[in-house]
């Protein structure tokens, strides 16, 4: 009688790598696994005609039990990187809005809309060649924002000054030499005249930016543009420069 030998095949599956630059190699990673989105939004409108203000805001909050994130090789004895993408921890963020609109008698009118989002994500430091093991590192985000105007709509003429903040906040556990801060706000004033079949617009914008580790970029800047308008064809046509 016969005897019959039973074996055992495996297979492995190596990840794909993209050589096509020497310095700078691509791989896939086969074992990654599904990510699940979770997200809660709440959100009220209130409108009060007597005071002629209309109220809007909302609270949201999502999710991720798991994100996919691109990790880092570097080899310094050949200037190598390698590129893969690896599971990482879920993240998680929060988001505000509050939106105000008033109207203050016939032709003015205030408006603000006021946001602020934070968040947590998490990622991988460069792995070098001493290294047995990624290091995971924490960004915290912080994010409000503010736009503020006051406007004037009185017949030929439609006018408005405005505040818009933006501050961007971001700390790193086990990198905190890459903490920032950024302040980038724009205050100004904009202009709309209209006269016979003429239209004449006009911004005047201050732009301050701080926070940045290059000196240069610290600065203030103040931009100008305007134009005039031509109706023409009974409205149906216009000519701008």
């Amino acid at each position: 009688m016969a005897g019959f030998r039973s074996a055992r095949i495996s297979v492995v599956v190596s990840p794909l790598c993209n050589l096509t630059d020497p310095l700078f190699i691509t791989e896939g990673n086969p074992d990654l696994k599904d990510t699940h989105a979770h997200d809660v939004k709440l959100t009220y409108n209130m409108v009060l005609a007597r005071s002629q203000t209309s109220l809007s805001t909302s609270v949201s909050y999502n999710y991720n039990d798991r994100e996919t994130t691109t990790a880092l090789s570097y080899d310094p004895t050949t200037a190598v990187y390698v590129s893969r993408p690896e599971d990482a921890r879920g993240s998680r963020s929060w988001n505000f809005r509050l939106n105000f609109d008033q109207g203050l008698g016939d032709y003015f009118r205030l408006q603000s809309d006021f946001r602020m989002n934070t968040s947590q994500r998490y990622g991988f430091l460069t792995l070098l060649p001493t290294q047995s093991e990624r290091i995971e590192n924490r960004q915290s985000s912080l994010n409000p924002r503010e736009n503020l105007t006051l406007s004037l709509d009185y017949n030929w003429l439609k006018a408005s000054v405005f505040t818009e903040i933006n501050a961007d906040r971001l700390r790193y556990t086990t990198s905190p030499e890459q903490n920032t801060t950024h302040w980038n706000n724009n205050y100004g004033l904009r202009a709309e005249v209209t006269y016979g079949n003429f239209v004449f617009n006009s911004n005047l914008t201050e732009r301050t930016s701080r926070g940045y580790t290059i000196g240069s970029m610290n600065r203030n800047i103040l931009v100008w543009d305007g134009s005039v308008t031509w109706k023409i064809l009974k409205n149906k046509a216009r000519l701008t420069l």
